[in-house]
């Protein structure tokens, strides 16, 4: 369970790092201008990783990621509630289509067999370019060593893909569509 002050601080991580994400922006109605919007699907995301994975914040509360183990998502009337909330005060109803069908196609990318997917990880703005990020994703590799699952994750940030790289993860596909280019990378445990 995360404390409510992690919680306040991972929000704050993710909100800004993820400010200026094409993926968030396209998720939320009104982009980048939709502060409330994105605050909205980083609690979902947040409540999500909780219910569904992982949640984990460095010591010094600069640094935190979600992870989603989606063998273990299970439908129920508290998913569902938080899942209209996302589609009604962030999304919009009529993006949520949208949403779903380009969210289908990515996932052509990820396995059927267990996995764990690295659905957000962010570095407070001040404190981006320290190797906070580097740090934490190597925790997450040991954590994915443990349970011997590998990791996934979808980005399209380009300044990212070397980042990515240069820590042991592989790009295994390209989903190119209309609005953004998603490089899907994998890292495998030895």
């Amino acid at each position: 369970m995360v404390s409510a002050t992690d919680r306040q601080a991972i929000l704050h991580i993710l909100q800004h790092s993820f400010a200026e994400n094409k993926a968030v922006n396209f998720a939320v109605r009104g982009g980048k201008k939709n502060e409330k919007g994105r605050q909205i699907l980083m609690a979902y995301a947040l409540w999500y990783a909780e219910s569904f994975g992982e949640v984990i914040i460095n010591e010094t509360r600069d640094a935190a990621a979600l992870l989603v183990e989606p063998q273990r998502k299970r439908t129920s009337r508290k998913s569902v509630l938080w899942d209209l909330r996302l589609a009604f005060r962030s999304i919009g109803i009529l993006r949520t289509a949208k949403i779903m069908k380009r969210e289908a196609q990515v996932k052509k990318y990820f396995p059927r067999t267990p996995y764990l997917y690295l659905w957000f990880i962010g570095v407070d703005v001040q404190t981006q370019g320290q190797g906070r990020g580097g740090q934490l994703l190597s925790s997450i590799k040991e954590l994915a060593v443990a349970r011997q699952l590998p990791i996934y994750l979808a980005t399209s940030t380009e300044r990212n893909f070397a980042f990515y790289e240069t820590h042991g993860l592989t790009c295994t596909g390209i989903f190119s569509d209309q609005y953004y280019t998603t490089h899907i990378y994998c890292y495998s445990p030895a």
